[in-house]
């Protein structure tokens, strides 16, 4: 399903509960540019075998929520770009999703403009070695919430927070930094961060 609705710009909403989807193992770009998606319902497809989520959503200007609790997405290797300039995008919901192979969260929520909170509790990152750029840009970004579920252990770390101008606290107590080798920007321009 690679690239399937790109540059659809004039949809507003899909249903894919007709569609199967027990043998697709990428999803990149299947919605990029799909500018004026403002809702979509993931829960009705199987996602056990994809494996590449890169550029999913990328530039989904109108895409307001997306809930992808409980999905299997335990093969996903890639993020990258996966909500990147989703700028009216208020809600991701997170909850119960597996995620155990992803290794690349580069530019994931990249200038997410509106995300004000976002709770990766259940979100497993123990594999992510690049997490380059994962959330700069969100400016009105208050609270993130890693939790102590799983032990991130990432290698890059250049911009992963820049310019998060409301951010205010961040706990990272749970992470193995002992194989970081860029830290480059890191926390760049946040200003409100105590």
């Amino acid at each position: 399903m690679g690239q399937f609705f790109e540059g659809c710009k004039s949809l507003t909403s899909i249903d894919l509960s007709k569609l199967n989807t027990a043998e697709v193992t990428n999803m990149e770009s299947t919605f990029n540019s799909c500018q004026n998606l403002k809702s979509i319902d993931l829960s009705v497809l199987n996602t056990a075998k994809i494996e590449n989520m890169i550029w999913m959503f990328y530039e989904c200007y109108n895409l307001k929520s997306v809930d992808l609790s409980n999905l299997d997405l335990s093969k996903v290797n890639s993020m990258e770009k996966m909500f990147c300039r989703c700028s009216n995008l208020e809600s991701i919901i997170l909850e119960n999703v597996l995620t155990s192979s992803v290794q690349n969260t580069v530019d994931m929520f990249l200038e997410c403009d509106k995300l004000t909170s976002i709770d990766l509790t259940d979100f497993d990152l123990s594999r992510v070695y690049t997490m380059q750029n994962m959330f700069s840009g969100c400016d009105v970004l208050e609270t993130i919430n890693f939790g102590t579920k799983y032990t991130a252990s990432p290698t890059i770390l250049q911009e992963t927070f820049r310019e998060c101008d409301k951010l205010v606290s961040i706990d990272l107590s749970h992470w193995d930094f002992k194989n970081v080798n860029n830290m480059v920007l890191m926390f760049y321009n946040c200003d409100n961060l105590e």
